[in-house]
């Protein structure tokens, strides 16, 4: 008996290790979803800048392939102050993108494949930069090192795309079979090589942590490449500078916990993403829940 409970206890182990979970929400045309997304930033020094918006999700058709689906961005609400760029730098591309749609093709397990729409969202978002950074008192107001070409530059298919497999996103988890330790390796917003590793709980939610994927002397040599490939001395001040910068964001972590509806889709969404910036911490703690 003694021996059939041990056997049963792995047993039990083994499966619950092994166990793995599908995220395929169902989708149907003319299926809506509405979600709220609340952020707030601590960004060094500077007060809290908090955000929020509104996303609708619209089914709007079914392919053969999977579905389109229909993004809007709406409600958009921030804090930071009204007559300067720099503090609204967070909130700046949901600002632009209020009120533009923004259509996807996605996979039968809706995992989004493709943007259809990109021309149509580059005119009207330049648009609305432009009058926005007008309402704020011209070009002068934009921080020193950006330009409105800069920002325009991040208005692209691959940007939009990766703007959809964010952590805070409702679709990120499309098309994932998730197991207890599973990894996965992606780039962050900031072009940084990230690792992702997933915790199935008891209660059916997703526990997702990343961190830096790279050492500290990739991340040296990157640098060193931006300058033209230059060598620089272990002793060299450019260097020596370097190190707190690089300490700092060898800390970079994130932590999300996601939850989910009947159907498949994404119910709630909560996430703090950390990294110290010469010596100084910037926090994101987002959440986003089904309206």
């Amino acid at each position: 008996m003694k021996k059939f409970l041990s056997l049963s206890t792995l047993l039990l182990m083994v499966l619950t290790i092994s166990a793995q979970t599908k995220i395929a929400p169902k989708m149907k045309k003319g299926m809506k979803k509405v979600y709220v997304t609340e952020c707030t930033i601590k960004a060094l020094s500077e007060d809290p800048v908090k955000v929020s918006f509104e996303t609708k999700y619209e089914v709007t058709d079914a392919t053969s392939d999977g579905y389109v689906l229909d993004l809007l961005i709406c409600d958009v609400k921030s804090d930071a102050k009204s007559n300067n760029l720099e503090s609204r730098m967070y909130s700046l591309a949901t600002e632009v993108l209020k009120d533009i749609h923004t259509t996807y093709a996605t996979d039968k397990d809706g995992k989004v494949t493709k943007l259809l729409n990109m021309e149509e969202v580059k005119k009207q978002a330049s648009k609305a930069l432009e009058k926005l950074i007008a309402k704020l008192g011209g070009s002068d107001s934009i921080p020193e090192g950006t330009s409105v070409e800069s920002i325009k530059s991040d208005w692209n298919e691959e940007a939009m795309l990766e703007s959809v497999q964010l952590s805070t996103s409702p679709l990120v988890l499309n098309g994932k079979t998730i197991s207890n330790g599973s990894e996965e390796a992606f780039t962050d917003k900031k072009g940084m090589k990230m690792r992702r590793t997933y915790q199935v709980n008891e209660d059916g939610s997703i526990k997702a942590t990343a961190g830096i994927a790279v050492t500290a002397n990739e991340i040296k040599e990157a640098f060193q490449n931006m300058f033209g490939g230059l060598k620089f001395d272990e002793g060299d001040e450019f260097i020596e500078g370097m190190g707190s910068f690089i300490e700092g964001l060898m800390k970079t972590k994130e932590e999300t916990t996601y939850t989910f509806l009947q159907d498949g889709w994404v119910k709630t969404i909560d996430s703090v993403m950390s990294f110290n910036f010469y010596g100084q911490e910037m926090t994101i703690s987002t959440k986003v829940k089904e309206k």
